[in-house]
């Protein structure tokens, strides 16, 4: 994630720094891996948190996955793992790693 080839940003450390990057890269959300960024913020006994977007949740708009994956950053940077996360973000290198979407992002809400 932060070894593209037109990187011009240092590695983010704080999650304003993170937010920021995101949002200067146009990312939505994790694509294949997002649950594996879940894992490292949920924790046994630690109550109900919101799923990522993935499987049925595919279907939410981008900005709903947008804020959900910022709802789980700020999550991890409440139970002080947003260290583990960036470094598991930043070992995802590919681009098709990642959702992106020109700002601002679209909102919908699906009907069967």
């Amino acid at each position: 994630m932060f070894d593209l080839p037109e990187e011009s940003f240092k590695k983010p450390e704080t999650l304003p720094e993170l937010i920021a990057y995101i949002e200067a890269k146009e990312i939505i959300c994790p694509t294949h891996y997002w649950d594996k960024v879940y894992e490292l913020i949920k924790f046994p006994g630690d109550g109900y948190h919101n799923p990522p977007c993935i499987l049925a949740g595919s279907i939410a708009s981008d900005k709903k996955k947008y804020d959900r994956f910022i709802e789980h950053l700020e999550r991890a940077d409440e139970l002080g793992v947003l260290e583990d996360v960036i470094n598991f973000l930043g070992t995802l290198t590919k681009e098709r790693d990642f959702d992106y979407g020109e700002r601002p992002l679209g909102d919908w809400i699906f009907e069967w």
